[in-house]
Order: structure tokens, then C-alpha cells, then sequence
């Protein structure tokens, strides 16, 4: 049986494959020196075994994660009677495998196309939510984005969860089609007339496959694997025109949206001439990667490394070397307001800095920072900190009020406003009895 690598079908795809297309047999893969043989039942896993290296696996949960560690480069299916059992659903299994096996550097190489654009998802996804398992942080991505299309990065600056743990929640649902690239012209809203049952179900399915030829993966826009043949290629050409094609959209009382099948169809038609076409099906299975792309991916992983680097030097009090990893972080990553705040502050208290020479830059670099990630409590707080420096002592109170309003448990903010209150008390006192004793030196 010929193998097949984890680049050309990654594992959470490859589950996703055996699901759709109910597979019944072995799932062969050969991590770390072990052979795992995971047999499945119409999709589902339902047994493992494993051979060769010593690995305290006790669970086909544990078995199944190992698909998604580095040293599981291909895998073989082989045809086999497994015994007909209900079966686990992979999709915890995905999510739990690419959130915490996964570097971030597969992470961003496998789930570039969604860092192109704004996201949004598509109807009937929350039904397949509590299969997932998603945790509390992960849920709180989910729920901004049901409240509008956003980017990865956005998701992150209202979140306040990791960037690269965000892109992790939207590969796992961008795995199961639940979410597409934003595009204006999918939910441009068609004449609404009354449509049976039937019709209605028709429609919502050619929206659905509109907003899947916005992916850059052909196979994806096709609905098919990288391996499929010819004859299945023609197959699913069929069956798609019989069900969208726009003389059928007319016969099903749906011809206000003919011109909506017309462009589907127009699109459909582009993908089956390519795929049809066994050497360029061959040339695509493994699509280069751009050079813009790989340019970005490059930018955002060594901007998360120089930011990592930078905390432990700032931690350490190492403020020239801190602050030198944040400029390159910056560099790397100009949007970033959390990366930007931080240069801006350690730049600030670095003992070598002159802070009176620096102020009004630093404060400018604030505000650019909390205008990028306006839902950052630590950035406003850093902001107040100049600002009372500075004299401002009224525009500091409303940046330490605002860190508290995002983080009520913002010790530091808190405290800030405790000093300011207490010194305005000190000179209220000291005004009012200064005052007192001018009074006797008035004539009578």
C-alpha cells in the first residue's frame, strides 16, 4: 500500500477524509520508531495497536494524538475488517491534537490562507461546537467571531488570547468547513420570495458552496482529497451540476437566483478543467508555498520568538537587551500593539534612557499601541504611568480606570489610583491650611 505524508494531507484533514467518506479499515502510522495501527468503522477510530518502541499508551485517545507529533511523517490505509463498533468522534481528538502538539511554526505553515483576511462562519456551525470540547479561553475566540467577520489578529487584540493559539482555534474549524474567508459578495442578499422547504435547503447549500471556492486550497473548493482520480473528479462534477447548475435552480422556483448559480457554476467549472488533468492533480497535491507567504510566516514566528526572548531578559532586569528583542519584534510585526507597548515601556525604564528626552515619543508610541489593541489593560496602565511622569495627571486616571474596567483585578492600576487620590488629598490639606495661616496677615 503506498504511504502518503502528513504534508501532502495533514492528520486533522486526513480524519476529517475518513469521516466523510465513512472509511473502513487500518490507519497505519510510524512515529518515533513505533508502528500504530488504529482500525476504524465508517470513519469513526475504534481500536488501536501499537509495535517496536516502548510507549505507555493506554487509551485510543492517546494513540490517535500521536498523528499529530513531528515524527509522524506518513501514513499508510489499508483495507481490513474491523469489527463494526460506534466509534469515538475525531473532531476532539483534532482539536486537542494541533492546540497542544503542534508547533507554531506547522501551525502558521498549515493555516496561512486564514491569516489573508477577515473570517466569518457559516450557518449551522454552533450545532458541532460541543463536540470539539473547546476550552473557556478558545470559546471566547469562537464568540467574537459569531459577533462579526474578523482576522486572526483582531480575534486576539478583543480576546486577549494568544495570537498563535487563536490561529489554532480557527484551523481546527477551518478543518471542518465551519468557518471561510469573509467575501461581500456571498452574503449579498438575493430578492426574497416565498420558497418552500425544499428550495430554501437548495439555496443555502449553493451559498455554502460559494464560500468554499473562496479557499486556496483547489481540492477544498472542489469538496475532494488530493488524491482523488480522474473518474471520481467527474463524478463529483456530475453531481454537482445536477444540483446547482442554474437551469436547476430555475426548476426549483429559484430563479431570482440565477445569476448566484451562474457564478458558482462558472467557478466550479474553472476547478474541474484544472483537476481533470491527472499531472497538474499530481502538481498540486503539494502546493508551494509563496514567497510572500513564506515571507509572513517568517515575520510572525521570529517576531513571537524575539518577544519571548524579551520577557526573560525584562524579567531579569536586562533592559538593553529587552528592549533591543522588542524593536525587532516590532520590526517584524508593525501592527501589533502588544509588541509595540512593550518596546515603548522597557524603552521608557530602561535606566539608560534619558526619560525626560524620551517622553513625548514614548507617549505617542502608547497611544499608537492602545489604538492597535484598545482591549490590552496592561497598555493603558503603561500609558498612565508616562502620562502622571508627565504632569497629565487627569488623562493618566482615565487610562488606569480604563485598564481596570478591562481587568478588575489590576492590582498595579488600582494602586495608581490610590497614590493620585491620596496626593490630591495631601494638597487639598496642605492648600486649606496655608490658606488659614495668610488670613492672619490680613488687614482688618
Amino acid at each position: 500500500m503506498a504511504a502518503y505524508t502528513f504534508k501532502q494531507l495533514p492528520p486533522g484533514k486526513l480524519l476529517i477524509q475518513l469521516l466523510e467518506k465513512k472509511f473502513t479499515g487500518l490507519l497505519v502510522v510510524r512515529p518515533s520508531g513505533s508502528v500504530i495501527s488504529i482500525g476504524f468503522f465508517e470513519g469513526r477510530p475504534v481500536s488501536y495497536e501499537i509495535a517496536g518502541a516502548d510507549m505507555n499508551i493506554e487509551s485510543l485517545r492517546e494513540a490517535m494524538l500521536l498523528l499529530f507529533v513531528d515524527s509522524a511523517h506518513s501514513f499508510e490505509m489499508q483495507s481490513s475488517a474491523v469489527a463494526p463498533e460506534k466509534g469515538h468522534s475525531p473532531l476532539s481528538i483534532i482539536r486537542e491534537g494541533v492546540l497542544t502538539h503542534y508547533t507554531k511554526e506547522r501551525l502558521i505553515g498549515e493555516a496561512r490562507e486564514l491569516l489573508k483576511g477577515k473570517l466569518t462562519f457559516v450557518e449551522g456551525y454552533d450545532a458541532y461546537l460541543p463536540l470539539y470540547q473547546f476550552e473557556p479561553n478558545e470559546l471566547s475566540v469562537i464568540n467574537e467571531l459569531s459577533e462579526t467577520p474578523s482576522t486572526a489578529r483582531e480575534l486576539a487584540e478583543r480576546t486577549s488570547v494568544p495570537l498563535h493559539r487563536v490561529i489554532g482555534v480557527l484551523y481546527v474549524l477551518a478543518l471542518t468547513r465551519l468557518i471561510t474567508l469573509y467575501s461581500e459578495a456571498v452574503i449579498i442578499e438575493q430578492p426574497q420570495e416565498d420558497l418552500s422547504d425544499e428550495a430554501r435547503a437548495l439555496l443555502e447549500e449553493l451559498k455554502a458552496a460559494l464560500a468554499a471556492m473562496e479557499s486556496d486550497n483547489i481540492f477544498e473548493r472542489f469538496g475532494v482529497s488530493p488524491s482523488v482520480t480522474t473518474e471520481e473528479v467527474e463524478k463529483k462534477f456530475r453531481e454537482k451540476a445536477r444540483k446547482f447548475h442554474p437551469d436547476v435552480l430555475q426548476h426549483k422556483g429559484l430563479s431570482a437566483h440565477r445569476a448566484l448559480a451562474a457564478s458558482y457554476f462558472e467557478k466550479l467549472t474553472e476547478v474541474y478543467n484544472v483537476l481533470h488533468d491527472p499531472k497538474e492533480r499530481e502538481r498540486l497535491k503539494v502546493a508551494p508555498v509563496s514567497k510572500e507567504d513564506q515571507e509572513d510566516v517568517r515575520k510572525i514566528l521570529e517576531a513571537e520568538m524575539s518577544y519571548q526572548k524579551a520577557l526573560i531578559h525584562f524579567r531579569r532586569k536586562e533592559y538593553s537587551e529587552a528592549e533591543e528583542y522588542m524593536k525587532t519584534a516590532v520590526q517584524n510585526a508593525p501592527d501589533d500593539g502588544s509588541y509595540l507597548g512593550l518596546w515603548a515601556w522597557i524603552t521608557y525604564i530602561n535606566p539608560a534612557s534619558n526619560k525626560d528626552a524620551i517622553r513625548d515619543s514614548i507617549k505617542r508610541a502608547l497611544i499608537e499601541a492602545v489604538e492597535l489593541a484598545k482591549r490590552e489593560a496592561t497598555l493603558h496602565f503603561y500609558l498612565g504611568r508616562v502620562l502622571v511622569d508627565g504632569g497629565q495627571t487627569g488623562s493618566a486616571i482615565q487610562h488606569f480606570k480604563r485598564a481596570l474596567a478591562i481587568n478588575p483585578e489590576y492590582i498595579e492600576a488600582s494602586r495608581e489610583l490610590r497614590m493620585i487620590e491620596r496626593n490630591k488629598t495631601k494638597e487639598n490639606s496642605l492648600m486649606s491650611k496655608t490658606g488659614a495661616f495668610l488670613n492672619i496677615f490680613k488687614k482688618k
